[in-house]
């Protein structure tokens, strides 16, 4: 069950909320472990070319607690770059134990024309659960050059600096990867693709590649589906999330940029 309700207090501010349950009806069978309560209120300003987002969200079960705050805020500097900063807190309690999650994104996107696209994104964050605590700087570049209408250059590159302390010892890595990939487009319907990438453990001196090809098939206008085969591979949690670069067949979502608005391009890069 939920209940969720917007009110305009003035013209360029936005206030929401909403409630939301689930109970699960008792039976030899039921599981009530994912039963739950959950409040939340937010906050939406719209003040020339900034808007800004803020919610907040209390979730109750019979195992845990959690709380979680997201702050938003995006600009168009002029038509062709848009900038995105984003706060995120991620608070999860047991009886035993917590985890606590805090990240910083700066999201940024510049386009001269259709033809060329450059994103950038920096990411900082902290987690502690229980006696481990981490902290992650990552950086990613991505470019996209249309060279003609049948023709799409993707280029990338990524850092990720890592310590980890576990009680009274620490650890730290810096890893790096480059990536490229290639789109044919066949017709209105369907793409193929090649890609490579390699990675670069700079503490070992250890060097992994990936290799793969795929077709896309277009769902709709900017969105399409592609399902590939990487020959070569290796797996890094921080960048898998961005891509598929584990040896085997992947399926992969991809958001095309041509025509979409300089926010939705920032926000899901």
């Amino acid at each position: 069950m939920g209940l969720n309700q917007n009110y305009y207090i003035k013209k360029d501010l936005l206030l929401s909320a909403s409630y939301e349950k689930q109970r699960t009806f008792k039976s030899d069978l039921s599981d009530s472990s994912k039963d739950f309560t959950a409040y939340s209120l937010g906050l939406n300003y719209r003040h020339k070319d900034w808007i800004y987002d803020l919610k907040g969200e209390y979730r109750e079960s019979d195992s845990d607690k959690k709380i979680n705050l997201d702050f938003n805020s995006y600009t168009n500097f002029d038509s062709d770059i848009g900038f995105l900063f984003a706060y995120n807190h991620r608070g999860e309690f047991f009886k035993d134990r917590k985890t606590i999650l805090d990240s910083i994104n700066l999201s940024s996107a510049y386009r001269t024309n259709e033809s060329f696209i450059l994103l950038d994104k920096l990411k900082l964050s902290r987690e502690k659960r229980g006696k481990v605590d981490k902290d992650i700087a990552l950086l990613r570049v991505l470019s996209k050059i249309k060279a003609s209408d049948k023709n799409l250059f993707y280029a990338s590159y990524a850092i990720k600096y890592l310590k980890e302390s576990i009680e009274d010892r620490s650890y730290d890595s810096l890893i790096d990867i480059f990536g490229f990939e290639y789109i044919y487009q066949l017709n209105r319907l369907f793409e193929i693709g090649v890609n490579t990438s390699l990675y670069h453990l700079y503490s070992s001196e250890d060097f992994k590649d990936s290799i793969g090809a795929f077709l896309g098939f277009n769902i709709f206008k900017n969105l399409y589906l592609g399902i590939g085969y990487n020959f070569m591979g290796y797996s890094d949690y921080d960048f898998d999330r961005f891509t598929q670069r584990d040896r085997g067949l992947f399926l992969n979502f991809k958001i095309k940029f041509d025509k979409e608005g300089l926010e939705d391009i920032v926000k899901s890069f």
